[in-house]
């Protein structure tokens, strides 16, 4: 099967890839002729590892920095062990050995990204681009707002989750830009594609979060059990004795003043209090 397009995302450390390092590509194939749906033939995604001291040189926005911490981008990017030139070999070998032109939400800047660091890929990359934010753009301003389609989000800025929602924005694009009334369950299925990898970071996330949640319930119910036994060791401090003996009184209100008898011995007594 013949593919238009190379459908690709990278993730960044900023905007300049003079003073950047790219840190995840996604590269996808698709069913994307004339009347074909968008279906999801083939994708690949990895982080590209770099080591800390060498992140750790650039100037990269404190934004960004806290973006991918969220994400678990940098943690990734520490323990790849895919590094650049087997990502441009790989980007050559989805190519074919010839020119193909890649597709993406404002794809001019993965475009001049590839130029940057995948050399030999970027000889195989077309001059022209299908750049599906113009798609988008176009139905914002020519469609009525209530033909306007909603968009997929793209919030957790890693490479997989944003081509496939490009993706299915393209589909939502030309289909509104052709007329088409009715969305088709392949609309659901690619948008479910892009929210997968979504929720499969939050299930580990609930995960930890269980883990975590266990471990504290168990130390709790440790410390109830060492506060149950301290007060179990714990004199009662109303509890009469005697001065003498050291022995239990019994309760007795009986002649007045020594209103407490000692059974061994045999004696009425003032009480001691035990502490």
């Amino acid at each position: 099967m013949k593919h238009n397009f190379l459908w690709l995302d990278l993730e960044t450390t900023g905007l300049d890839p003079d003073k950047g390092r790219p840190l995840e590509f996604a590269a996808v194939l698709c069913e994307d002729g004339p009347d074909d749906d968008f279906a999801i033939v083939q994708s690949y995604t990895s982080p590209i590892h770099w080591s800390v001291p060498e992140l750790g040189k650039l100037d990269i926005d404190p934004k960004v920095m806290a973006m991918h911490h969220y994400n678990g981008l940098w943690a990734d990017v520490e323990a790849s062990t895919v590094g650049i030139l087997e990502v441009d070999k790989f980007l050559c070998s989805l190519a074919g050995g010839t020119s193909i032109v890649i597709a993406g939400a404002s794809v001019h800047f993965d475009r001049n990204w590839c130029k940057a660091w995948f050399c030999d890929f970027y000889k195989l990359v077309s001059h022209r681009i299908f750049d599906v934010r113009t798609l988008m753009t176009a139905c914002e301003v020519w469609l009525p707002p209530a033909e306007v389609p909603t968009w997929t989000s793209r919030d957790k800025h890693r490479a997989l989750p944003d081509i496939l929602a490009t993706i299915a924005d393209a589909r939502l694009a030309r289909a509104a830009l052709r007329g088409d009334i009715l969305a088709t369950l392949e609309d659901a299925r690619l948008a479910r594609a892009a929210l997968r990898v979504e929720l499969d970071e939050a299930n580990e996330m609930a995960t930890q979060y269980r883990v975590a949640r266990d471990e504290a319930q168990w130390e709790a119910r440790k410390l109830r059990q060492e506060v149950s036994d301290l007060e179990d060791e714990t004199p009662d401090p109303g509890k009469p004795v005697c001065p003498q003996c050291k022995a239990p009184l019994s309760d007795h209100w009986e002649d007045g003043d020594r209103p407490y008898f000692c059974s061994p011995c045999a004696t009425w007594v003032e009480p001691l209090w035990a502490r």
